[in-house]
């Protein structure tokens, strides 16, 4: 009990993150739903080349497909988060507008009750996905906050700022080893590591694990 209190008071304590996550999600959801134009070739060859690797699967091999491959995305739109929150918004993004752009498709073709369809498993993979990417967003955005507050004394802070605006991946790099050789700058960095790792375990997985077995199911039972 007293892990998922700590839990509990991690995520009450970052929900502005997981409030913007949430807010870009619902937001590039919406716009590839009324505006289904942009990427739609890269979209249908995504939408074509999974379709090919998943035909003739069965329930467990479906399953496992799906686990692994909103797994990735969650995790590494978390871990990424480092650098500076952009990747897990990146991420958002792109999920947020696949979803919309193939509910419009769907809903053109069969009608807006077969959105119905994708709720069950909606309700557990969607607030997964916004979970692990509003976790990394704030492993991001703590990581420069903390180490510009740290060298703000030592540094000019706006040259610090110019320089992550112009060259963000060298701005990166040497804040990254600069805070792995400070020992404060290394143990906040170990410390949220710790927290977001904890959350992905106890609270991101099962949430995929049973939007993986819904969806699996549905798959199967549509066919």
């Amino acid at each position: 009990m007293k892990k998922y209190s700590l839990i509990w008071k991690f995520l009450k304590e970052n929900k502005l993150y997981f409030f913007i996550i949430s807010g870009l999600f619902v937001f590039s959801a919406v716009f590839g739903f009324l505006f289904p134009v942009f990427f739609s070739d890269f979209i249908k060859k995504f939408v074509e080349e999974l379709s090919k690797q998943t035909e003739g699967m069965g329930f467990w091999q479906l399953f496992a497909f799906i686990f692994n491959n909103n797994l990735s995305t969650a995790f590494f739109g978390m871990v990424f988060g480092l650098f500076f929150g952009i990747i897990p918004v990146i991420v958002v993004f792109f999920n947020g507008y696949l979803l919309g752009f193939i509910s419009n498709a769907v809903a053109s073709s069969q009608g807006f009750l077969v959105l119905f369809r994708l709720l069950p498993h909606g309700i557990f993979e969607i607030p997964a996905l916004i979970l692990s990417l509003g976790l990394g967003l704030k492993f991001g955005i703590s990581f420069l906050l903390n180490f510009l507050k740290f060298y703000k004394k030592k540094m000019n802070i706006y040259f610090m700022i110019v320089l992550l605006i112009l060259f963000p991946l060298v701005f990166f790099i040497v804040s990254f080893i600069l805070s792995l050789i400070r020992k404060q700058l290394r143990k906040n960095l170990g410390f949220d590591l710790k927290n977001i790792i904890f959350v992905f375990i106890y609270v991101v997985l099962p949430l995929l694990f049973v939007a993986a077995l819904i969806e699996a199911g549905l798959i199967i039972l549509l066919k």
